[in-house]
């Protein structure tokens, strides 16, 4: 957004987000959701981040099983993928207002 790049905050964070990615597709490998089979408010509590993870480009996609229950969520749940095309068209709309195309 017209600042610097830092790389050691960018390698600290991207550290940190695979340790955690880790920890959480290991978990997901043999259940569809974060509880188990049934979406929980668990599900919804950890995947409002992921709805921008396409703008921000955090190394999450690596990650197999996290990947297929994000794309679960917008699959199994219309009102997610609902909001999360809505937040997106809000967010294009801004940044191109502010001359930012990602």
């Amino acid at each position: 957004m017209g600042k610097p790049q830092n790389d050691a905050v960018i390698e600290l964070a991207v550290t940190k987000i695979r340790g955690a990615a880790s920890v959480l597709d290991a978990h997901l490998a043999d259940r569809k959701f974060i509880v188990g089979n049934e979406l929980t408010l668990a599900d919804i509590d950890i995947a409002a981040p992921f709805s921008q993870i396409n703008r921000s480009k955090p190394p999450l996609n690596e990650y197999p099983n996290l990947a297929a229950w994000q794309q679960r969520l917008l699959d199994t749940v219309p009102a997610w993928a609902e909001t999360k095309r809505d937040l997106d068209a809000r967010m294009d709309t801004f940044f191109n207002g502010i001359g930012l195309e990602f």
